[in-house]
Parts: structure tokens; C-alpha cells; sequence
């Protein structure tokens, strides 16, 4: 099979653009990646948080004589608090996501490699 040399030059900027497409993708999916654990993070810091105002709480009540004041707020607690399982579900379909679109990139950079250099083994058509 032989091509003019404009279908070759063109085949290969096809691939070009994709490859620079793939980094795009592979940014976005790095940003959506990032954001997924920071919110994780705050998720468990807050319920660090949590757990050592109970803490505190406690000691509060059993050290009187100290004459700390209690700092809990339980509807804050009871609203902020869920269980990690119900957390995984959520998460599952953020991980998802995020593994789709690496899947997206990968492909986009394959495809875009092999139209890049498939050209230097076509022969050209002269004429």
C-alpha cells in the first residue's frame, strides 16, 4: 500500500495531535485524582477531629476541677460522621471515573503513537 506523501503528513499530524490530546486527558485525570484524595483527607482529619473533642469532652467531665467546658457539638458530629462503607460507594464511583479517563489517555496516546510513526513505514507514492 502506498500513499501520497500529503495523506502521510497528515496521518502523522493526526497522531500528533492525539499524543498532545493524551497529555490533556492524563492532566485532567491527575487534577480529578488529586482533588478524590485530598477530600479523603479532610474526611478523616474531620473525624479526628471528632473523636478527640469527645476525648476532650471526657476529660472534662471526669477532671471537674479543672474547670474545662465541654467543646462538643453532637448535631456537628452526627452530621459530619458516616460510616466508611457508605464512604466506599461514594468513593467507588470517583475511582471509577478517575480510572476511566487514565484508560482514555492510555489509548489516546497508543492510537496517536502508532499514526505518528506508521508513516515512516508506508511507502510513498511518487506521482
Amino acid at each position: 500500500m502506498k500513499l501520497s506523501a500529503v495523506w502521510l503528513n497528515r496521518l502523522e499530524g493526526i497522531g500528533l495531535v492525539l499524543i498532545l490530546l493524551s497529555f490533556f486527558v492524563q492532566i485532567f485525570q491527575n487534577d480529578s485524582e488529586e482533588s478524590f484524595r485530598n477530600s479523603q483527607n479532610y474526611h478523616i482529619n474531620k473525624k479526628l477531629d471528632h473523636i478527640w473533642a469527645l476525648i476532650e469532652n471526657k476529660y472534662a467531665e471526669e477532671h471537674p476541677e479543672k474547670k474545662l467546658k465541654p467543646i462538643i457539638r453532637l448535631k456537628s458530629i452526627d452530621h459530619d460522621w458516616e460510616l466508611y462503607s457508605k464512604q466506599a460507594k461514594e468513593m467507588e464511583v470517583w475511582e471509577n471515573k478517575i480510572n476511566f479517563f487514565a484508560e482514555i489517555s492510555t489509548w489516546i496516546f497508543v492510537v496517536g503513537t502508532i499514526l505518528a510513526i506508521l508513516p515512516k513505514f508506508i511507502p510513498e507514492r511518487n506521482g
